[in-house]
Protein backbone atom coordinates (compact mmCIF):
# COMPACT_ATOMS: atom_id res chain seq x y z
CA UNK A 1 0.00 0.00 0.00
CA UNK A 2 2.82 2.40 0.82
CA UNK A 3 4.41 1.65 -2.56
CA UNK A 4 1.08 2.38 -4.29
CA UNK A 5 0.78 5.72 -2.48
CA UNK A 6 4.36 6.62 -3.37
CA UNK A 7 3.72 5.74 -7.03
CA UNK A 8 0.49 7.74 -7.13
CA UNK A 9 2.25 10.72 -5.56
CA UNK A 10 4.56 10.82 -8.58
CA UNK A 11 1.63 11.22 -11.01
CA UNK A 12 -0.30 14.37 -11.84
CA UNK A 13 -3.19 13.18 -9.65
CA UNK A 14 -3.87 15.04 -6.42
CA UNK A 15 -4.05 12.84 -3.32
CA UNK A 16 -6.20 13.61 -0.31
CA UNK A 17 -6.78 11.65 2.83
CA UNK A 18 -10.11 11.47 4.63
CA UNK A 19 -9.52 9.42 7.71
CA UNK A 20 -10.97 8.42 11.04
CA UNK A 21 -7.46 7.71 12.36
CA UNK A 22 -6.16 9.41 15.47
CA UNK A 23 -3.46 12.08 15.78
CA UNK A 24 -0.67 9.58 16.52
CA UNK A 25 -0.96 8.06 13.03
CA UNK A 26 -0.71 11.30 11.05
CA UNK A 27 3.01 11.96 10.84
CA UNK A 28 3.89 9.69 7.90
CA UNK A 29 1.29 11.10 5.50
CA UNK A 30 3.39 13.80 3.78
CA UNK A 31 2.64 12.39 0.31
CA UNK A 32 -0.91 13.74 0.38
CA UNK A 33 -1.92 17.12 -1.04
CA UNK A 34 -4.60 17.60 1.59
CA UNK A 35 -5.82 15.93 4.76
CA UNK A 36 -9.07 15.79 6.69
CA UNK A 37 -9.08 13.89 9.96
CA UNK A 38 -12.29 13.18 11.81
CA UNK A 39 -10.63 13.86 15.16
CA UNK A 40 -9.94 17.44 14.03
CA UNK A 41 -13.38 18.29 12.66
CA UNK A 42 -15.45 16.06 14.96
CA UNK A 43 -17.22 14.26 12.11
CA UNK A 44 -16.60 10.66 11.08
CA UNK A 45 -17.17 8.56 8.01
CA UNK A 46 -19.85 7.72 6.95
CA UNK A 47 -21.48 10.96 8.20
CA UNK A 48 -22.41 13.07 5.15
CA UNK A 49 -20.86 16.21 6.65
CA UNK A 50 -17.33 14.80 6.43
CA UNK A 51 -17.65 14.20 2.68
CA UNK A 52 -19.09 17.67 2.17
CA UNK A 53 -16.25 19.08 4.25
CA UNK A 54 -13.46 17.60 2.11
CA UNK A 55 -15.20 18.55 -1.14
CA UNK A 56 -15.61 22.14 0.06
CA UNK A 57 -12.21 22.50 1.73
CA UNK A 58 -10.26 21.46 -1.36
CA UNK A 59 -12.82 22.63 -3.95
CA UNK A 60 -13.13 19.12 -5.37
CA UNK A 61 -15.67 18.13 -7.98
CA UNK A 62 -17.39 15.00 -6.69
CA UNK A 63 -17.52 13.47 -10.16
CA UNK A 64 -13.72 13.88 -10.51
CA UNK A 65 -13.04 12.39 -7.08
CA UNK A 66 -12.44 8.75 -6.15
CA UNK A 67 -12.74 7.55 -2.57
CA UNK A 68 -10.72 4.44 -1.75
CA UNK A 69 -11.96 2.81 1.45
CA UNK A 70 -12.31 -0.68 2.86
CA UNK A 71 -15.70 -0.05 4.49
CA UNK A 72 -18.77 -0.42 2.26
CA UNK A 73 -20.85 1.97 4.38
CA UNK A 74 -18.30 4.73 3.77
CA UNK A 75 -18.36 4.05 0.04
CA UNK A 76 -22.15 4.15 -0.11
CA UNK A 77 -22.21 7.45 1.77
CA UNK A 78 -19.66 8.97 -0.64
CA UNK A 79 -21.59 7.75 -3.68
CA UNK A 80 -24.58 9.84 -2.53
CA UNK A 81 -22.43 12.91 -3.28
CA UNK A 82 -21.52 11.62 -6.75
CA UNK A 83 -18.05 10.55 -5.63
CA UNK A 84 -16.64 7.52 -7.44
CA UNK A 85 -15.56 4.72 -5.14
CA UNK A 86 -13.18 1.79 -4.92
CA UNK A 87 -13.47 -0.78 -2.16
CA UNK A 88 -9.92 -1.46 -1.03
CA UNK A 89 -8.93 -5.11 -0.76
CA UNK A 90 -5.20 -4.86 -1.43
CA UNK A 91 -2.76 -2.65 -3.33
CA UNK A 92 -2.81 -4.75 -6.52
CA UNK A 93 -6.62 -4.77 -6.73
CA UNK A 94 -6.72 -1.04 -5.95
CA UNK A 95 -4.23 -0.24 -8.70
CA UNK A 96 -6.30 -2.27 -11.20
CA UNK A 97 -9.45 -0.40 -10.18
CA UNK A 98 -7.68 2.95 -10.57
CA UNK A 99 -6.65 1.93 -14.08
CA UNK A 100 -10.28 0.99 -14.87
CA UNK A 101 -11.39 4.43 -13.67
CA UNK A 102 -8.72 5.92 -15.93
CA UNK A 103 -7.28 7.66 -12.88
CA UNK A 104 -3.89 6.23 -13.79
CA UNK A 105 -2.43 4.53 -16.82
CA UNK A 106 0.22 2.27 -15.39
CA UNK A 107 2.52 2.88 -12.49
Amino acid sequence: TVELIQSLAKTSNKLYILSNMNFASMDYLEKFDGKVFSCQIHKIKPEPEIFQHILNKYRLEASDTILIDDMSENLHAAEKFGIKTIQFVDAIQCKQELIKHKAIHTI
